[in-house]
C-alpha cells in the first residue's frame, strides 16, 4: 500500500506552488519570505503534507497583506492560523 507522500506527490505540489508564488503579483519581499519559509519548514523536518499546507495558507495571507515586514511575522501568522491564538477560536480566519 502506498503512503501519503507517494499518493499525493507533495514535492511536486510544493514545486508547483512555489512556481505560482514566483509568478504572482506579490511584493518581492513577500515572495522571498515565502521561499525562505519553505526552506525553514523543510530544515525543521516538517512533512511534505504539512509544508504544503503551511505554504498554501501563508500564500493566501501574503496576497491579502501588503508586506510581511519581518521574517518573524510569517511564522507568527502561521502559528496564529493553526492555534487560534488571534481570537481564541480555532479555525477562524485572521481579518
Amino acid at each position: 500500500m502506498a503512503t501519503n507522500p507517494e499518493v499525493y506527490h507533495y514535492e511536486e505540489l510544493i514545486e508547483r506552488l512555489l512556481a505560482r508564488i514566483r509568478e504572482s503579483q506579490l511584493v518581492e519581499e513577500n515572495r522571498q519570505a515565502l521561499e525562505s519559509f519553505k526552506r525553514w519548514l523543510v530544515a525543521n523536518g516538517l512533512s511534505g503534507a504539512r509544508t504544503n499546507k503551511y505554504l498554501i495558507e501563508t500564500f493566501k495571507l501574503a496576497q491579502l497583506r501588503e508586506s510581511f515586514k519581518r521574517q518573524h511575522s510569517i511564522h507568527s501568522v502561521t502559528a496564529q492560523s493553526q492555534t487560534g491564538l488571534h481570537d481564541g477560536t480555532y479555525g477562524r480566519h485572521i481579518p
